[in-house]
Parts: structure tokens; sequence; C-alpha cells
């Protein structure tokens, strides 16, 4: 592998990734009543889309990459710490609260979160697309890799599983896999547990053609944010895309509602890795924080070219 190549692939990520968790954030402006309509219309919120700590944590995952080429849990947890203190009102779950808003932190502390047990929430899955772009070529590698960037805040099983689940579903897309086999290989790295028990009933669910909304009834929709409500929806909205464009299978996600700025910053980071271009018109709505700004420049000005 190239690392200029993996970086390029995760740069594509981490602009997916951002361009989906603004758009769905626009969402939970209203009550769910009011945005059924909106969506089902594919009316596009006015105003700037803002974008929220998934974003933000994906951007330390890239600057890792980006400085060092592998992914150390501790140095993680501290980056992380930095783009939080730097703007700590970007819808950080209660967790990260905890772990980020004290002293300096290393990945030990996460282990100490809600009783000892670890995060099992589907925060480690959500930032994951960008190592799974750049260690796509490296299938070894990306399943290590991805368990380290879960470790940095999220060291239940659980919320292990679901980001080398979903990290591994993202680099099976930038190599090709299409259908049903993006499924499979979201499930082969992960232990039996809920979230291989989700990957399974996704898999069930492929060959009846079920849709994104239907799919949500049976796999989650995030509500919960949990890994195992999370991933496993994301990962078969992938594994459906077929060659709807990228705003086409973006809309699919956020009207699965739930937790719809994550779960459709992971769609739209899964797909902008392996390749699907990037809504140009909605990259413009975009609000970013300048360092986000800075790491997605490349891409942003072509856009605007």
């Amino acid at each position: 592998m190239s690392p200029a190549d993996g970086l390029a692939r995760a740069r594509r990520a981490l602009l997916g990734c951002a361009v989906g968790d603004a758009f769905g954030e626009t969402f939970f402006r209203r009550l769910d009543e009011l945005v059924r309509p909106l969506i089902a219309q594919r009316v596009l919120q006015e105003g700037d889309w803002p974008v929220t700590d998934d974003s933000m944590l994906s951007l330390a995952v890239f600057e890792q990459l980006a400085e060092r080429g592998d992914i150390d849990p501790d140095d993680l947890a501290r980056r992380m710490q930095w783009h939080y203190q730097a703007d700590p009102g970007r819808g950080y779950g209660g967790g990260m609260h905890d772990l980020f808003g004290r002293g300096a932190v290393g990945a030990g502390d996460a282990a100490a979160l809600f009783g000892g047990t670890g995060s099992y929430g589907n925060g480690g899955a959500m930032r994951v697309a960008v190592a799974g772009a750049y260690f796509a070529d490296d299938p070894a590698a990306l399943v290590d890799q991805a368990a380290r960037s879960a470790r940095a805040t999220h060291t239940h099983p659980e919320g292990v599983a679901g980001a080398v689940a979903f990290a591994a579903a993202t680099g099976a897309l930038v190599q090709g896999a299409r259908g049903a086999n993006v499924i499979a290989a979201a499930r082969g790295p992960v232990e039996h547990g809920p979230v291989a028990d989700g990957l399974e009933a996704a898999a069930a669910l492929y060959p009846r053609g079920v849709s994104a909304g239907k799919a949500a009834a049976t796999l989650g929709n995030g509500a919960r944010v949990s890994a195992a409500d999370t991933v496993p929806l994301c990962v078969y909205i992938l594994a459906t895309a077929g060659d709807a464009p990228f705003d086409e299978v973006l809309w699919r996600t956020v009207a699965c509602l739930g937790d719809r700025d994550t779960t459709c910053a992971m769609v739209g980071a899964g797909l902008a890795a392996a390749g699907w271009s990037v809504t140009p018109a909605w990259i413009p709505r975009v609000e970013m924080p300048e360092p986000l700004r800075r790491a997605l420049a490349p891409l942003v000005d072509e856009a605007a070219a």
C-alpha cells in the first residue's frame, strides 16, 4: 500500500463523513413528525449545516494517520480531547464529556467509564471509516488499527466490535466488494455478540431486497446510540447502495431517523472512501471548523473549482 494512496482515501472518507454528518444533523432541528414529510419530499434544510463531534473525532483519526501512519490509542485520546476542548458544544455524548472534560487523558481512562465496563456506544464505529479507508489494502492491519482507534474511548468488546466491523465494511467497499459481500466482510472479523447478531440479521434481509427504512425496524437506527443498533444498519445501507448517487443513499439513511447525524456520517464516509462522488452542491453548505477545513482543503477547493 502506498501511504499517499491510503491518505487520499482517508481524506475522501473524512469529507463524506463531514457532509453526511452535517446533512443528518439538520434533520434533528424539528420533531420527527415534522421532519418525515420534509425527508419524503427531499427538502434540504436552509442555512449552514453544522458538523458535530462525529466529524471532529474522525478528524483526529485522520490527523494521526497523516502524521504517523498508524493509531496509538493514548495519542488519539489526547487529540480527540484537544478538539473537544476547542469546542465542547458539538453534540458529544455524556461519556465523552466525562472523559474529555477532565485533565490529560489516555486510553486507559476510557476503561473506567460506565462503572468499569467501558462504552459499547457507536462512537468508535462512527469515526473508523477513515482508518478503514487508509488500511483497505491490508485487512489484518485494518482490523488491528480499527480496534486501536476504538479503544481510545470505547473499551467494551461490543464498542470495539462495532468499529472493527464498520472498518472492514469500508475496506471491502474500497476494494470493490458490493452487496452481500460487504455484509460478509463486516461480519468476518467480529466475535459472536450483539454486533455480530445484527450483521447476521442484515445478511438475512439482503436477499429479500428490504428497504433501508424497513430494515431499521429489525436492525435498529442508532436511537439507543449503541454499536449494535447502529453498525448493522449502516453496513446494510452500504451493501444495498447499488449504483445510487451519494445524495440518494444519504436520503435513504436519514429517512431511518434515529441517530441520523451518526448514521449519515458513517454511510457518507464509507461511500466517499470507495469513490462515490460527494454531492458537490452540498459541500459549500457544511459549516466546518478551521482544523477540519484545513484537512479537507484539497477536496473542498476541487469541488468549488
